[in-house]
């Protein structure tokens, strides 16, 4: 019974090693974008040159984070507390276009608002261009 403080202060600390463990792989919570927001359709025909477009404005703005192919392992991802989310997932990918519009213009930490910094028609082909980015069944 005379080592219990310490029992006590090696659990603690083990309890703490493994909550500091799951925080620094976190993924982001759940989004909840506005109905109406989620709503919103996408103005911009998803055309070779709209989705191009997007790619230019992807790769100057997203690339550092979310990666070339989209899965959140950019080169700036690993310094990151909240690893950014894998936009070819089939959760990103499910979401409607006004969702993920919402979510460029508004950002939330560590990403940040595009609203300021990109076009509504640059923000347009963004969105389309992630929609080229969904994960490709394998063949087998």
């Amino acid at each position: 019974m005379k080592n219990l403080p310490l029992v006590r202060l090696g659990l603690g600390l083990a309890v703490f090693g493994l909550a500091l463990t799951v925080y620094a792989g976190a993924t982001a919570p759940e989004w909840k974008v506005p109905a109406w927001r989620a709503r919103r359709k996408n103005p911009v025909p998803a055309t070779a040159e709209s989705i191009a477009a997007g790619k230019v404005v992807y790769t100057k703005n997203c690339f550092a984070c979310h990666g070339a192919l989209g899965k959140g392992d950019g080169p700036a991802a690993r310094d990151l507390d909240v690893k950014p989310r894998d936009l070819s997932s089939p959760e990103v990918q499910k979401q409607s276009d006004g969702a993920l519009f919402y979510m460029i213009t508004e950002g939330r930490k560590p990403m940040p608002s595009f609203a300021q910094s990109l076009t509504e028609t640059q923000r347009w082909q963004v969105v389309n261009f992630i929609r080229t980015l969904a994960a490709k069944p394998d063949k087998k």
